[in-house]
């Protein structure tokens, strides 16, 4: 497509533009019943059509925590553990100065929250995500004795607009784990990651 920019529609839309601040949620398969799934979208689609703007800082922002409200509840847990928390880092790391830089990251019980920036000349994000997801999936499912797929085949992505929605997306996702009631403090959380901690 013109200008490297692509487009793609699965159940979410996914537009990848080259050089871009993308905030990425991924999370394990089966992590969200399939109603509660239906109910999110029927609530999102009823909030969008209300909103003037579906663009505004606030809105994208409430998509995400109603989303992630959902997963907190989620009984999988298989990233708590310390091997596969470790692995899924050490997968986002080895991307770092290559096809993105990473700004920070939550690992989370049941989903992945982070925020990179695609680099010029990078692999597609897709293609970026699909990899992290396969090698990591792999690689989780051997040590915990699993098999099939371990990751959700499609990820949530929002491309960041500013650096005010920057600030407050490294803010929201380095606080995930305090508002999971999983620690008391962002730091203490082994999960998380910022590139200036």
């Amino acid at each position: 497509m013109e200008n490297g920019v692509q487009i793609h529609r699965r159940n979410l839309p996914h537009i990848y533009i080259p050089n871009s601040t993308y905030f990425i949620t991924f999370r394990l398969k089966g992590s969200i019943p399939e109603n509660k799934l239906k109910e999110y979208f029927h609530w999102h689609n009823s909030l969008k059509m209300r909103s003037n703007n579906n663009r505004e800082i606030n809105n994208g922002m409430s998509y995400i925590s109603k989303y992630d409200e959902i997963l907190h509840e989620g009984k999988l847990k298989y990233l708590q553990n310390p091997v596969v928390m470790d692995l899924v880092s050490a997968q986002l790391h080895k991307y770092d100065s290559k096809d993105f830089e990473l700004i920070c990251f939550s690992i989370m019980p049941n989903h992945v929250h982070v925020l990179i920036k695609l680099l010029e000349g990078s692999k597609p994000l897709s293609k970026i995500m699909q990899t992290i997801k396969r090698v990591s999936g792999y690689q989780a499912n051997k040590i915990l004795g699993m098999n099939g797929s371990f990751w959700q085949s499609e990820s949530f992505d929002h491309i960041v607009r500013s650096n005010k929605e920057m600030l407050k997306i490294v803010n929201y996702i380095l606080n995930n784990p305090v508002k999971a009631e999983l620690v008391e403090d962002a730091k203490k959380w082994k999960g998380n990651y910022y590139k200036y901690f």
